[in-house]
């Protein structure tokens, strides 16, 4: 009986090892390595440059917006209307609903094309680096919940406000539309920029700054492009962001 029993554990150990021990080609699999990855550095940080697998793609299952994070009745979306907002001219003042969970008027600067907007409505909440741009880079192996913290607040950790995130802009619709999910770039080599050009620096370090913070990869080209900038941008830091 005993001998019985030696041989079944034999048999059960030889299937774990040639199954990859269970969970571990799962896991492989949900986190593929880059082809040739290499790791150099953009304004000073250690960045991932290569490829990634991911699996397909869907915006509204794996990245949905906007959630309260803190709870607090006002959405991501309305927070960063509030932290965005300009007060610098008593005709435009924030203006909330009645109960305070919505914005309703302001001064927003859209920082892409330099013109201000005085609507809610008129703004769009951009994902700098945007969610497909993402996904491809590498969010698309992220867990359920990391894609879902990642579109709301712009880390894929809990802990962080979206407000205080670098990865979100208000901005006009047509700013947003003109820039899509294109990666920084030349417009011949289907890149974008903003219209601004005295906000380049600043575009350009955030969007490092939130594919660093996230682990995400940079494609060859769009690492060289930005490498460019660096001795440009050498003098420019980002803003502080604090908290509402």
């Amino acid at each position: 009986m005993r001998v019985y029993k030696y041989l079944l554990q034999i048999l059960l150990i030889s299937f774990l090892i040639s199954c990859g021990g269970g969970s571990s080609n799962i896991e492989a699999d949900r986190n593929p390595l880059p082809s040739e990855p290499t790791t150099e550095t953009l304004f000073g940080k250690a960045v991932f440059i290569g490829t990634i697998s991911n699996p397909d793609y869907d915006r509204d299952a794996q990245y949905p917006t906007w959630d309260d994070t803190d709870n607090d009745c006002i959405s991501n979306r309305h927070e960063i209307l509030i932290a965005r907002h300009i007060n610098d001219d008593v005709s435009y003042p924030l203006v909330l609903t009645e109960s305070g969970c919505r914005v309703v008027s302001g001064k927003w600067l859209d920082s892409y094309n330099n013109e201000y907007y005085y609507s809610a409505s008129d703004i769009q909440i951009d994902h700098l680096v945007a969610l497909y741009e993402a996904h491809m880079s590498g969010a698309g192996n992220f867990t359920i919940s990391e894609q879902r913290l990642f579109a709301n607040t712009g880390d894929k950790l809990e802990g962080t406000l979206p407000e205080t995130s670098h990865e979100f802009m208000a901005v006009s619709g047509s700013s947003n539309q003109s820039k899509g999910s294109k990666q920084p770039g030349n417009v011949a080599d289907d890149g974008w920029m903003p219209e601004n050009e005295d906000f380049h620096c600043i575009y350009l370090l955030k969007w490092v700054e939130i594919k660093f913070l996230n682990g995400l990869y940079f494609d060859r080209e769009e690492f060289d492009f930005i490498k460019g900038y660096e001795n440009q941008c050498s003098e420019v830091t980002l803003p502080d962001l604090p908290p509402n």
